[in-house]
């Protein structure tokens, strides 16, 4: 059956490639639309294919996918209001993926001339389509490791610095340049001229300079997709900061713009969330960044409407017609945290002696980097090591026939002694004091827990659920050389927590994310699961009173000789 053309309306102006145009530009786009119905299975188009067609996607999902080294690799999966095809298009290429539908899926089409036409016809659509192409092709290049594609992550945004705050930021290099060749040029050929060597070495370390502020540029990026927003910062042998919010933790979206900015394209997208503020500093197209931002918003809240009501149906329908219960979770989600029962299990063992990362069950366990342990065992376990030569150095003496005495020769190994327990003892009370200091993850709490040998234990908890915001930071050359630094996690209504100095705080903030996800997940299913039990039961309910009600009031009927 044909979409109407309200609903068309609707359904373009739900998209953030079409932000920006009015009702007749609308209007004009509905009007080349065809529509193609394509079953599960069904190939749209064939990786290197020739480009012909611009599709929408109105109803159902479809699945990309590349051949590489001879076997089939998932690229991802679009739904309902997302597009593709438009980059071969664009690039007069070839398809550069395989398009199959995954269900049943009505997509809206645009030949390869109507789709040059509405570029020339509705000129506000240019920057949108570049705003998709350039993320994707950035998306392609960089391969996050990060990005949840088993659970349908897709990256719809990724961006960094607009190109004129590396202008900005080369304009002193570029002066000192053009001095010191000018300095250059002036002494050329002077005789002992100790100028042309300096010159030539600032020239080099200029040059460095250079190249330094085209890397810092490139290495911040700012990304949106269809579960949370990111933002990637990283100064080269300063610091590697990320911050991220899921899309509902987002209250607001705003952009700003300078004079200059709004010339040259560029603003800060504002994102505010509940305890924070993530800032996309100087990007190209800020406002076609904001409506994707509100957009995936909206659209995770119309997904979530329309799997309740199916999941509705399908009660209704089980309790009506089978009698059976509608599926709810079989064990009720607890409100009290799991955790095993020492949170030092599995940390004991000889062969985990030095395991920074350690998973038992639900709980993953977290100890601080080696190099932190290093820092702290490295004067016990020098001075042990000292000791040891000094040993070799005192038993030859000892058993040859110096002329020390008998006292001496008892006194200085029982010295040594207790000198070598002692510095024993404190490099184990060291690897104990770092061993004991462990953060966890389990399923449905962070831990960070801080034991002092023969001393006192500090512990703080918090659910995940109170979690409202995760970054992490590597400060200085030695975190990043190592690859460790601390997680920062905010907590709702308490005091912050900080996971310090833990090996590779990437991995560790995605696992608290999924581990968070998974558990807001649970709960979410299990609190409407008996939402829905209750609904169901005052739908029936209802429909039986109906019943009664209808019967009673009926009137008793009489047989032929009028007797009631």
């Amino acid at each position: 059956m044909s979409v109407e053309t309200t609903h068309r309306n609707a359904f373009l102006k739900r998209i953030h490639l079409f932000h920006g145009l009015d009702d007749e530009q609308i209007a004009v786009v509905v009007g080349k639309l065809d529509e193609k119905t394509y079953s599960a299975g069904l190939v749209v188009f064939k990786e290197r294919e020739p480009a012909d067609r611009f599709f929408l996607i109105y109803r159902g999902k479809i699945s990309i996918t590349r051949i590489r080294k001879g076997h089939e690799q998932q690229i991802a999966t679009f739904v309902a209001g997302d597009f593709f095809g438009e980059e071969a298009l664009i690039t007069h290429r070839p398809r550069s993926a395989t398009v199959s539908a995954t269900e049943e899926t009505l997509l809206l089409v645009l030949s390869r001339a109507d789709f040059n036409k509405l570029l020339k016809q509705v000129p506000q659509l240019k920057p949108n389509v570049a705003v998709a192409i350039d993320s994707r092709r950035l998306a392609r290049r960089l391969r996050y490791k990060w990005l949840r594609e088993a659970e349908g992550e897709v990256i719809y945004f990724l961006a960094r610095k607009h190109p004129i705050l590396l202008l900005r930021a080369l304009i002193l290099p570029a002066i000192a340049i053009a001095g010191d060749i000018l300095l250059l040029t002036l002494t050329w050929g002077m005789t002992n001229n100790i100028f042309a060597g300096l010159g030539r070495i600032a020239l080099f370390l200029f040059g460095l300079w250079v190249i330094w502020e085209w890397i810092d540029w490139g290495n911040d990026y700012f990304i949106v997709t269809n579960q949370r927003v990111l933002l990637l910062e990283k100064v080269i042998g300063i610091y590697d900061d990320t911050k991220e919010a899921p899309l509902r933790a987002v209250q607001s979206v705003n952009v700003t713009t300078s004079v200059l900015g709004r010339l040259m394209g560029y603003g800060d997208v504002i994102l505010r969330t509940y305890v924070e503020h993530l800032t996309f500093y100087h990007i190209s197209h800020p406002y076609q960044a904001a409506s994707l931002v509100e957009e995936h918003k909206a659209r995770a809240k119309v997904v979530s409407s329309k799997e309740e009501v199916e999941i509705m149906k399908q009660a209704l329908r089980d309790r009506l017609l089978s009698g059976q219960q509608s599926p709810v979770l079989s064990v009720p989600f607890s409100s009290q945290p799991t955790q095993p029962k020492s949170p030092y299990h599995g940390l004991r063992r000889i062969g985990d002696i030095f395991k920074l990362r350690l998973e038992v069950g639900e709980t993953i366990t977290y100890r601080k980097h080696l190099f932190v342990l290093f820092r702290q065992t490295w004067k016990p376990l020098f001075l042990s090591l000292g000791l040891i030569v000094l040993l070799g150095i005192i038993l030859p003496a000892v058993a040859s026939n110096n002329p020390i005495t008998i006292l001496e020769r008892g006194t200085i190994p029982v010295f040594w002694l207790f000198a070598f327990l002692g510095s024993l003892g404190w490099l184990i009370y060291e690897y104990i004091d770092w061993s004991n200091d462990i953060f966890q993850v389990t399923a449905d709490q962070i831990l960070d827990i801080d034991k002092k040998p023969l001393g006192s234990v500090a512990r703080k908890t918090a659910p995940l659920d109170n979690i409202l915001g995760i970054e992490y930071k590597r400060r200085g050359i030695l975190e990043l050389l190592f690859n460790y630094g601390t997680v920062y996690i905010t907590i709702g209504g308490g005091e912050p927590m900080a996971f310090e100095d833990v090996r590779d705080p990437a991995s560790v903030q995605q696992d608290i994310v999924r581990r968070q996800h998974t558990s807001r997940a649970k709960k979410d299913e299990e609190g409407i699961g008996a939402q829905r039990e209750r609904m169901v039961d005052w739908v029936i309910a209802s429909y039986q009173s109906r019943g009664e009600f209808q019967h009673q009031e009926e009137p008793p009927k009489s047989d032929q000789n009028g007797v009631k």
